[in-house]
């Protein structure tokens, strides 16, 4: 399997993309693979566990975390000698669905739609500290407020929000957006959220103090993820339609769209945001887009069903 990207641009990617990592899940090859993001080349390619889905990684860049789709265990990769560790393991961390660190690293939350619970754990022992009922079907997704206060918890097959309090350990309440929902992503200001509708093919945008709308903006077939870069704009993936929506959620009449590659299930972006990538499962590859210029640069075959990303510092 090649592991070269061929470039569109003709440019050297030095100049396009800064030197960091992409670590990315390839579900059906049980592995984590990361990429260099200068030379955009395959760099390890670790066995992790069976159907790897979900990952984190630590805000000091140190370890990454990867949920075992089905199963009880989180698989723990040192960043620094690219090396596995013990993994994880609890009863609590069935089909882990969602993870993310605080902002100071010191703990971890995840998704458990069996218990229909989001758990809080320790960190580096990983002992669960809290648990808390969400009663409501589906949690599927996470998402820290910028001042990494609060947490929210999209229920997609309820349509629903949770808005949880992190310092009191507290529900503050539950919005009901849709029939049902996708993904979503807040504002750098903290002041609005983005959730994918699925039903509708829009975006929504939120006031995320009430969930009052403030706007409706029309995507592709079958959004199901949306994310906020760096510089701001919103990158919504088109399930059905193969491939991304791109647009500034101020100037939301100036979107677009480009083309990648088979079933878009993930993205992530460098820190400049002007590079964007998305992990295609049905055709095993990463595409690699540039954002400022709204086209896709080429695409990097990784291995079998990649299924989620994230950029390491």
């Amino acid at each position: 399997m090649s592991t070269t990207l061929v470039l569109a641009w003709g440019l050297p990617v030095k100049a396009q993309i800064p030197a960091s990592r992409v670590g990315v899940t390839c579900a059906l090859d049980g592995n984590l693979v990361l990429i260099d993001a200068h030379s955009i080349r395959v760099t390890h390619r670790l066995g992790v566990c069976r159907n790897p889905g979900a990952l984190a990684v630590s805000p000091d860049g140190r370890m990454l975390l990867v949920a075992e789709g089905g199963g009880t265990a989180l698989a723990l990769v040192d960043l620094l000698s690219v090396r596995l560790q013990a993994p994880v393991r609890s009863d609590h961390l069935f089909d882990s669905r969602a993870l993310t660190f605080s902002k100071d690293g010191s703990r971890l939350y995840l998704l458990n739609p069996r218990l229909q619970a989001l758990l809080e754990l320790q960190v580096p022992s990983f002992k669960t500290a809290r648990l808390m009922p969400l009663h409501l079907p589906g949690p599927q997704a996470l998402t820290l407020s910028p001042d990494g206060g609060r947490l929210f918890i999209a229920h997609g097959e309820a349509g629903t929000v949770s808005v949880v309090d992190l310092a009191a350990w507290q529900l503050l309440g539950q919005h009901r957006l849709a029939d049902r929902i996708g993904g979503m992503d807040v504002t750098a200001d903290g002041t609005r959220m983005l959730v994918a509708l699925p039903e509708s093919q829009e975006i929504g945008i939120y006031d995320i103090q009430r969930f009052i709308p403030q706007d409706r903006v029309p995507v592709g077939q079958e959004p199901s993820v949306v994310r906020i870069g760096p510089d701001g704009r919103a990158v919504v993936i088109n399930s059905i339609n193969h491939d991304v929506s791109v647009f500034d959620p101020e100037r939301p009449s100036g979107r677009f769209r480009i083309g990648v590659g088979i079933g878009p299930r993930d993205l992530t972006f460098s820190p400049d945001g002007g590079a964007c990538f998305v992990a295609n499962y049905d055709t095993g590859d990463i595409s690699v887009l540039n954002l400022k210029e709204g086209r896709q640069l080429g695409r990097l075959a990784v291995g079998k069903g990649p299924k989620a990303l994230t950029w390491i510092p």
